[in-house]
C-alpha cells in the first residue's frame, strides 16, 4: 500500500506526484483524440496540480492562467465546474507561494523562480 505524502511547500516530491503527472498527460492525450475541449482544460487543470504537487509553480501558473482565459472564452464559459476547477488550482498556486516566502523570506530570487 502507498502513501501519498507530499509537503505543502514542496520539501520533497513523491513517485506518486510524478505518476499523477504521467496519468494526467494520457488523459489530455485521450480528451485530445476525443476532440473535447472542455475535457481537455480540465486535464490541463489535473496536470497543473501534479506540477505543484512537484514545486514547478511557474509552468502550473502557466497552464492555470491558459484554461482560466478558456474559462472566459465563448467555448468554455458555460461550465461552472472547470470555472472552479480554475479558482481552486489558482488558490493552491497562491498559497504554495506564500508557504515559500514564509520559509525563505530572505531568498528573493525564489520568487522569479516560481512564477
Amino acid at each position: 500500500m502507498h502513501t501519498l505524502t507530499i509537503c505543502t511547500i514542496t520539501c520533497y516530491v513523491t513517485p506518486q506526484a510524478h505518476l499523477a503527472g504521467e496519468i494526467s498527460l494520457k488523459q489530455l492525450g485521450l480528451a485530445q483524440r476525443l476532440g473535447d475541449p472542455q475535457l481537455m482544460a480540465r486535464c490541463h487543470l489535473y496536470l497543473s496540480f501534479s506540477l505543484l504537487q512537484q514545486g514547478r509553480l511557474k509552468q502550473a501558473k502557466q497552464a492555470i492562467l491558459k484554461q482560466m482565459e478558456f474559462v472566459q472564452s465563448p467555448e468554455g464559459r458555460h461550465d461552472e465546474k472547470l470555472k472552479l476547477m480554475c479558482e481552486s488550482a489558482w488558490r493552491r498556486l497562491q498559497y504554495q507561494k506564500a508557504q515559500l516566502a514564509l520559509t525563505y523570506p530572505d531568498k528573493a530570487t525564489l520568487s522569479n523562480n516560481t512564477g
